[in-house]
């Protein structure tokens, strides 16, 4: 799901991109909603999240903000992750 590496403090860090299907209702109209993130994950939860599959459906939780303080491009910081049960 992403690569596993270390800040310089020794925190577990994993970034990439998720993929988001869905199906909403908007106006009373069926709409297929797809769109990527890019995503953020720090802290003992990152080694799990690595370890995960390619391809593995989630319910994620968290906040999104700048990539940094000199670019707009937002990143989803996940804070909570959970294996979708299909």
């Amino acid at each position: 799901m992403g690569v596993l590496r270390y800040t310089p403090a020794g925190a577990p860090v994993v970034e990439g991109k998720l993929s988001h299907r869905s199906q909403c209702l908007e106006a009373g109209i069926a709409r297929n909603v797809e769109c990527d993130f890019a995503f953020l994950l720090i802290g003992p939860q990152a080694a799990l999240f690595a370890a995960l599959p390619l391809g593995t459906q989630l319910v994620c939780a968290g906040f999104v903000a700048r990539r940094s303080r000199h670019s707009s491009a937002p990143v989803l910081h996940i804070t909570r992750f959970d294996v979708k049960d299909n």
